[in-house]
């Protein structure tokens, strides 16, 4: 009976991962290491989770070392944090489920007192619609 049932939990989190959108961030703010982790909903979606991974770059490719956290979003503009221990210029996955469509992100550091904290704020549909090599595209 509990193979049956971790198989059924395997399966589920399987599924999960392979329906789900990826961001990944480089941790780039002026602290060398960060406590927290706040991720607010500025899109139309609600009741949604975010997925938070500790990543490590590994051959070119980068593979989830630990998990951060679950993140719950409840509405517009609704707020979920979690206490973490990241470094600056480490990686973190964002797992978000797929059928929010196409997310952007914007992301801001924070000196408060007792935490040093990375704001993750999400958005609908694409910010910064010219790319990483932005030179020679008209600016619409």
């Amino acid at each position: 009976m509990k193979k049956y049932l971790l198989s059924v939990l395997f399966a589920l989190s399987l599924a999960s991962v392979l329906t789900a959108e990826s961001i990944r961030i480089k941790v780039e703010g002026p602290e060398d290491s960060y406590n927290q982790i706040r991720i607010i909903n500025n899109t139309k979606y609600s009741d949604f989770d975010v997925k938070v991974y500790l990543l490590k770059e590994k051959d070119e490719k980068f593979i989830i070392k630990d998990t951060l956290g679950v993140f719950h979003l409840k509405g517009f503009f609704d707020t979920d944090s979690n206490k973490v221990d990241v470094s600056r210029k480490s990686y973190i996955g964002l797992s978000l489920p797929e059928e929010l469509g196409d997310i952007s992100y914007s992301v801001t550091y924070k000196d408060l007192p007792f935490f040093d904290a990375i704001e993750i704020f999400l958005f609908d549909g694409v910010i910064d619609k010219y790319g990483e090599d932005p030179q020679g595209k008209e600016f619409i």
